[in-house]
């Protein structure tokens, strides 16, 4: 629940005058800041404990910093001391970026071979959705709770999703302990990374040449993406809308900007079911930077909303893609941080290019010149991703096939399958059961 992005306002006029405006400015930015940084590396150590000790022990681990941090920002709110609030997101971040990073590993795990694309779609989708309404109704309950009151209730949807994750570990455990008991005499593969084979870091090195193309090209497109969203409503006010009153371009803005994640949330799940049933990932991705690429150099010339329609598309489809395509090219043991690695160097990137898009801006005076960066990075994801697609076709076309024939292409012989991907446990053993 991230409330401060929706609060930054009633914050301020919370606070009244114990800060001059420039030191709220900074003091804000700094709940985002002690967020961010620590977790340029905190996923990929995250990861590696996923597949060290398990990833339902560290769902757990993840969810109660969040809950812990949530909480010290509501304490620190209600006494009026930024400190804490600061010390509160700090603590918040220590499980913000992981448990992300846990739950795409836990997915992979149930999913691949099968409809992962669409489970993380379906995963993200809700994530956008759950955005909007937090920009919508922590306003609303800031002026009918006061800011103390938005916070505490968010900190209730934070207890609710540790409750949730509670639940999911109980499932996942269930199902594999009645795995075990109908498959004793098999190898079967495990939920829990822990019970895999040994894991230290030095397995990085030994990743493929397809898991260094996805991580370099994931961090190339998010950051000619995300943090375009940054300085959209600033673009839009002083390129399209300077000619209309100031609250009035705000809200237009505010609503033009709005249109990608909409999309997204919209279109992810869609895109999951089309990538499972007809593969193409790579190729995909290939699609994407180049779409990227025209939204960019559509932006100078053109009214923003075809390139912003243009931009939620290729974000969506580069998303539906990218992220499933890491299961697949790293062994099950490594998923979880494999997948921290890339979240990591990721959060390196967008931590380093808005200062370079604050540079180009400043030294330019012109947003042009940092549309201009931005379709310089998107050129460069378009040869990354071409490197990509000639590096699948000799690897087997591991990213371009369907799900399924990915996964057979990839499993153990038939006997040391893992049944999750071929039947529900649960069902079976609520049928065995009954009378």
């Amino acid at each position: 629940m991230d409330n401060p992005a929706a609060l930054k306002e009633p914050l301020k006029e919370y606070f009244g005058d114990r800060y001059t405006t420039d030191e709220y400015e900074f003091l804000y930015n700094l709940l985002y800041t002690l967020y961010a940084l620590p977790n340029v590396i905190l996923p990929l150590v995250g990861g590696f404990l996923i597949d060290k000790i398990g990833v339902r022990k560290m769902l757990l681990v993840f969810g109660a910093c969040i809950v812990v941090g949530q909480a010290i920002v509501a304490v620190g709110c209600s006494v009026q001391n930024f400190s804490t609030m600061l010390f509160g997101r700090f603590v918040f971040g220590l499980g913000g970026e992981s448990l992300n990073v846990g739950q795409s590993t836990m997915m992979a795990t149930w999913f691949k071979g099968k409809e992962l694309a669409f489970a993380l779609g379906l995963n993200l989708s809700i994530a956008r959705l759950g955005s909007v309404v937090n920009d919508i109704a922590s306003p609303v309950l800031a002026r009918s709770h006061g800011v103390p009151g938005a916070l505490w209730i968010g900190l209730a949807l934070c207890i609710a999703a540790f409750l949730c994750s509670g639940l999911l570990i109980y499932v996942d455990s269930r199902a594999e302990s009645t795995l075990k008991k109908r498959n004793s005499a098999l190898r079967v593969n495990s939920i829990d990374p822990s019970t895999s084979e040994e894991v230290n870091l030095s397995v990085i090195r030994h990743f493929s040449k397809l898991f260094w193309l996805l991580t370099v090209v994931t961090v190339i497109l998010y950051c000619s993406i995300l943090p375009f969203n940054n300085i959209a409503s600033s673009f839009l006010i002083e390129k399209w809308y300077h000619t209309m009153p100031k609250l009035d371009a705000e809200s237009k803005a505010g609503a033009v900007m709005g249109i990608p994640f909409i999309i997204s949330a919209v279109a992810s799940p869609f895109l999951g079911v089309f990538i499972d049933r007809y593969g193409g990932r790579a190729i995909l991705i290939w699609c994407a930077a180049v779409l990227v690429f025209f939204v960019h150099l559509m932006l100078i010339f053109l009214s923003p909303v075809l390139p912003l329609v243009c931009l939620g598309v290729s974000y969506s489809i580069f998303a539906a893609a990218v992220w499933p395509s890491i299961a697949y090219v790293v062994p099950a043991a490594t998923m979880g941080t494999a997948y921290g690695l890339v979240t990591a160097v990721q959060n390196a990137g967008l931590t380093a290019t808005p200062l370079i898009v604050a540079a180009i801006r400043t030294r330019s005076e012109s947003y042009d010149s940092v549309l201009l960066f931005f379709m310089s990075l998107a050129a460069f994801g378009i040869v990354i991703s071409v490197w990509l697609n000639i590096a699948d076709a000799r690897s087997g076309n591991v990213l371009n096939k369907t799900s399924e024939a990915t996964q057979k292409r990839s499993q153990p012989p038939e006997e040391e399958v893992n049944p999750l991907l071929q039947e529900d446990p649960l069902k079976n053993e609520d049928s065995e059961t009954d009378p």
